[in-house]
């Protein structure tokens, strides 16, 4: 079976699954002066991508994945949007046109089967490292009358959620054969249970005094927590827990972002720690204390000029039970309420 005879329902499924997931990262990445930005339609094209490379490999299971360069050009691809300002302002539908998409995607076929053809049950795809995306977009000129320059943020904007919807460990699973494959989606495993205790001797470059509180999370867009605000404080305490969902503590790292509270505008970044999870136990904890760094001397591993205080932590691991993990229960819980009102309607129909 050949991509180009998939094409039409794997360009159905990716473009639904797309849609719920790049809204979902949107919520968080939305310019503040758009009062909302959804996507309300996304097509990958009437033709599949073109592939400029591939290599595979076999896995210990004996599924198949391939990492596999794909260009969309071809195919002309096209998103629509509803962008608007607050009320009563105007919304229009955006569409963005002439889009090149050109990325490494990492494709698995898993739950092989023999009973039934093409003999895997589901395919998973994931982005192996940023793609390349460019577009034109269309019909922002009754906004652009209102807020120049918003056509820019809208760029950046989808391009970044389109970016962090699919790259690893973020995934989409397309299901080919009926059946249950949460098993296969990027799913919390457990909780990082987070105690942030006090910091000391923080460091502000424009003020004598701090009003620090603390942004942490696991991952960038989803379950950010926020420490209560300290007023003038350079050695706060919080002695503030959370629980953090955690989706394979074997590869993912937790961030302490430490910020001077501004009445007017936007907060100042005072400084960063990230710890990585590997190793926790169920039931154990660890108590940090580690000196905060700006953005770019951690991302770039390279020590920072500036003293800028340090924050102490505690962290503990609380594992799910396989099969009980809150999620897939508030899920069969759902399921179970629509089944039960489906069939209610249909009895309805009868009398």
């Amino acid at each position: 079976m050949t991509l180009g005879t998939l094409w039409p329902y794997v360009n159905e499924v990716i473009s639904k699954q797309l849609t719920e997931a790049i809204n979902n990262v949107l919520k968080q990445y939305k310019p503040w002066i758009l009062y909302q930005l959804d996507i309300i339609r996304i097509s990958l094209g009437e033709a599949p991508p073109v592939i400029r490379g591939i290599r595979t490999k076999a896995t210990a299971n004996q599924e198949i994945s391939f990492e596999i360069k794909l260009d969309w050009r071809q195919g002309e691809p096209q998103f629509d949007l509803i962008a608007a300002l607050p009320p009563p302002l105007p919304h229009v539908t955006v569409r963005l046109l002439d889009m090149d998409l050109i990325g490494w995607f990492k494709i698995e076929l898993t739950s092989f089967s023999a009973d039934s053809l093409p003999c895997f049950g589901a395919i998973v795809i994931s982005l192996v490292e940023p793609p390349f995306v460019d577009f034109n977009i269309n019909a922002l000129h009754g906004l652009l009358s209102h807020v120049p320059g918003l056509d820019q943020h809208i760029d950046k904007t989808i391009k970044t959620a389109l970016s962090d919807a699919l790259l690893q460990p973020n995934r989409v699973v397309i299901p080919i054969i009926p059946g249950d494959y949460r098993y296969l989606e990027y799913r919390p495993t457990g909780a990082a249970v987070v105690t942030l205790l006090d910091a000391k001797n923080l460091s502000h470059t424009l003020l004598s005094h701090a009003n620090p509180f603390v942004v942490t999370f696991v991952r960038h867009l989803a379950d950010r927590t926020h420490t209560s605000q300290v007023q003038k404080g350079n050695d706060p305490h919080w002695n503030e827990t959370f629980d953090i969902l955690v989706e394979d503590p074997e590869v993912q790292e937790i961030t302490f972002q430490v910020y001077h509270h501004e009445h007017i505008g936007v907060s100042d970044l005072i400084g960063v720690v990230r710890v990585p999870l590997r190793g926790l136990q169920e039931g154990g904890v660890k108590t940090f204390e580690e000196t905060l760094k700006s953005e770019a001397a951690l991302e770039n591993a390279i020590s920072d000029t500036n003293y800028r205080g340090t924050i102490r932590f505690k962290i503990s691991w609380k594992e799910y039970v396989p099969g009980q993990e809150p999620w897939r229960i508030e899920e069969d819980q759902k399921k179970a309420e629509e089944e039960k009102k489906k069939a209610a309607e249909q009895k309805a129909s009868f009398e």
